[in-house]
């Protein structure tokens, strides 16, 4: 409530969408000047308009501005891989050695996909080697990387998919129990090399 503080939002777009047909379905909202505003605001953004500014009245105590200037920066039809780093330093972030010192006591590390795939992407030949194959995947498919898929791939290759796992079981108890069962062909199977399938 301070004045000259900027509010910074990052959202979904689906949540934007919610917020818009909840304000047009309720007549309160109809009704409130401010609401009018700022379903504008999300109406240009969902069509892909110029984002409005608007004034919130100088007979307003309690507004830190009298006007609101609104921008905007899409995230989901930006590459990470396209002229930029962010991935990479994805990567770095994900395969810290300090994040994975459980490993060195594991009976099973040598034989575990999760630190296989870690170990791949911490060595240099095999993240550049990774980040080419999802450059090209990329290009192929036209379908770009953003963040959210980055991460969500990420997660995959380090920990693998929750749906295989029993009840509450954990990526590392998941690996433990294959290897018990020697069932090799799973662990296999989580490799990186077998995962870009």
């Amino acid at each position: 409530y301070l004045k000259g503080v900027s509010l910074i939002i990052c959202t979904n777009r689906g949540v934007l969408e919610a917020a818009h047909n909840l304000m047009i379905s309720e007549d309160q909202y109809e009704r409130d000047d401010a609401w009018t505003k700022v379903r504008k605001v999300i109406q240009a953004f969902i069509e892909g308009n110029a984002i409005p500014s608007f004034s919130v009245g100088p007979d307003n105590s309690r507004a830190p501005f009298s006007e609101v200037a609104i921008s905007t920066a899409v995230l989901d039809n930006s590459s990470l891989l396209l002229n930029s780093d962010a991935f990479s330093k994805l990567i770095d972030r994900a395969v810290d050695p300090d994040r994975w010192s459980a490993c060195s006591s594991c009976g099973v590390a040598d034989y575990c996909p999760w630190k296989l795939n870690r170990d791949t992407l911490a060595d240099n030949a095999g993240k550049e080697s990774t980040l080419k194959i999802l450059s090209q995947a990329e290009a192929f498919d036209g379908q770009v990387i953003v963040f959210r898929g980055a991460l969500a791939f990420l997660s995959y290759l380090l920990a693998g998919c929750p749906r295989d796992y029993r009840d509450s079981e954990t990526p590392c108890e998941w690996a433990h129990r294959k290897f018990n069962e020697k069932d090799y062909f799973s662990l296999l199977s989580r490799r990186i090399y077998m995962q870009f399938f």
